[in-house]
């Protein structure tokens, strides 16, 4: 059995892991501190899937300072 997904905190956002992730079209969450600026464009994130009665996701693409 392969990798299904890979879950990493934010010590691990770089662009080396995320290029290779994204060319083997791996699903990934990358936790992140949920700064004041990064809170507010989570905020503007219009549409969301429902995952069940209390849970739902929704997605945002962000370039991050450095």
């Amino acid at each position: 059995m392969g990798v299904r997904g890979v879950r990493a905190d934010a010590a691990f956002c770089e662009e080396g892991l995320l290029s290779f992730l994204e060319e083997r079209e791996l699903p990934y969450v990358i936790v992140a501190r949920l700064a004041r600026w990064l809170k507010a464009e989570a905020a503007r994130i219009e549409a969301w899937r429902k995952l069940e009665p209390d849970y739902a996701v929704g997605e945002f693409r962000l370039k991050l300072w450095g």
